[in-house]
């Protein structure tokens, strides 16, 4: 039994580890109307898709409240899921 409960603490554990929330940065000016977001999480189970979606939609945000749209200039993904810490980069334009 105690076996079976110390299993249950060790699950319950690595499924609080896994759902760690991600951290985004706030947009910083990289260039002329250019700027760069990240999102990053601690070795996570969400995919490195569902990251970037999530990326991609902060900087939509951050467009829209200037009354623009999101232009992506380009996107990078490190680390693997379950494994490492990942990290999302989204460089953006906001677009009139």
């Amino acid at each position: 039994m105690r076996k079976f409960v110390s299993w249950i603490a060790v699950s319950a554990a690595l499924a609080v580890a896994g759902c760690a929330a991600p951290t985004i940065s706030t947009p910083v000016s990289v260039g002329p109307d250019t700027w760069l977001i990240t999102l990053s999480v601690p070795g996570g189970l969400t995919s490195n898709n569902d990251l970037l979606m999530q990326t991609i939609q902060q900087a939509t945000a951050f467009c829209a409240a200037s009354g623009k749209k999101i232009g992506v200039q380009s996107t990078s993904s490190d680390g693997v899921q379950g494994k490492t810490a990942q990290e999302n980069q989204v460089i953006f334009k906001c677009l009139t």
